[in-house]
């Protein structure tokens, strides 16, 4: 509060200057003791608006919070923008647990087809990449979180690449690859294998911290070809054009290996039959008489070398030309008499070399030709 005592102690600059800060009108013509009672009424004047303006406030505070406390009795207590942000929160942690489980994908597609049990495959599809497929069963899933625990909001589902090798005896030695992340609505994945020549199997389950791994199930052994092995990388997302040879390699025909898996999972994404050579040992000796059956299938693999820059096509199909020149195709050999053009064209199409193959394949066969079982013995 500014006193006249105050106000007289000082120059007459001075409440000049005070005066015309306050915006006290005519101030410049005004003596002393006219600024000293100027600037006192103007000092009046601004306590009682303050003071007005203090009461104004806190008679709306009280009214505000009224109004606040009848609205907390009469509604929810979370208000419109809490209740939206709690919806978020609790959707995304919805769709973090969707992502996170891997039997979604299972009851997604399978259908009517009851998973009664977990099981993985890999299926070799070139020399540096192989297909994962598996299915996961719910309560495998549900028994996965509880033995997880606390852990389980950072786990991630992942598949986990072993290398397997012998340890010089009869026994096998795995050892972990590299870890692949996967999506929970995912029944596939393609893995880049680091290593052509090898032999590897995976596992399906939930990365943890400090590099630990909760495996769900497991697959089989699979021997990697070489690069351009048999041309088998030429059609390599294809596996339907030579399925057997994708099943031998993912061990389809080695007797130390579970392919019943295997051989579903490659029926069912080639709708071709599949058997492996140890499959019906047990049937009886009658049996596999009255059902043996041999059918006998063909194809040709046509190969040679041109210009590294140039383009081959053999019958219509393209031939990849590898950096020294050399091709190689499959072609399918029909049972009749083919003419197969191989046509090879520089790199600016104004050469164009073409060799005919003439090829005939006659197929017969012969009746069943069945002996007595010899029953000396």
């Amino acid at each position: 509060m500014v006193t006249a005592s105050t106000l007289k102690s000082r120059t007459s600059r001075e409440l000049a200057q005070i005066a015309k800060s306050e915006g006290v009108r005519g101030w410049h013509s005004m003596r002393k003791a006219e600024l000293v009672q100027a600037l006192l009424k103007n000092s009046r004047r601004d306590s009682v608006q303050a003071a007005h303006s203090k009461t104004t406030a806190s008679a709306m505070d009280a009214s505000k919070k009224s109004l606040k406390s009848s609205k907390s009795r009469s509604t929810n207590p979370v208000n419109s923008v809490d209740a939206r942000i709690a919806r978020k929160i609790r959707s995304e942690r919805e769709r973090q647990e969707k992502l996170k489980d891997l039997s979604l994908s299972v009851a997604a597609d399978a259908g009517s087809r009851v998973i009664k049990r977990d099981r993985m495959v890999l299926i070799v599809r070139d020399a540096w990449w192989c297909q994962a497929y598996w299915e996961i069963t719910t309560t495998s899933v549900q028994r996965a979180r509880v033995a997880i625990g606390q852990h389980w909001h950072s786990a991630k589902p992942a598949i986990r690449l072993f290398e397997v090798s012998s340890d010089g005896n009869t026994n096998s030695v795995e050892q972990q690859v590299l870890d692949v992340p996967v999506c929970g609505d995912a029944r596939n994945w393609f893995i880049n294998v680091p290593d052509p020549t090898k032999s590897y199997r995976a596992g399906i389950g939930y990365l943890l911290k400090d590099d630990q791994f909760h495996m769900l199930a497991k697959s089989n052994v699979i021997n990697v070809p070489e690069p351009n092995a048999c041309g088998i990388d030429d059609n390599w997302a294809d596996i339907s054009v030579d399925p057997h040879q994708f099943f031998v390699l993912s061990g389809g025909n080695d007797p130390a290996v579970e392919s019943g898996e295997l051989q579903s999972i490659m029926q069912e994404r080639t709708r071709q039959p599949m058997s492996a050579s140890f499959a019906d040992q047990s049937h009886s000796a009658e049996s596999f008489h009255a059902s043996l059956s041999c059918n006998v299938d063909a194809e040709m693999l046509v190969y040679g070398s041109t210009h590294p820059s140039a383009s081959v096509t053999i019958g219509g199909q393209t031939a990849r030309v590898q950096s020294d020149g050399s091709f190689a195709l499959r072609v399918n050999l029909p049972d009749r008499r083919q003419v197969l053009p191989v046509v090879a064209t520089n790199r600016d199409g104004t050469q164009q070399q073409t060799t005919i193959l003439a090829i005939e394949r006659n197929t017969k066969k012969l009746d069943l030709l069945q002996r007595e079982p010899d029953c000396s013995s």
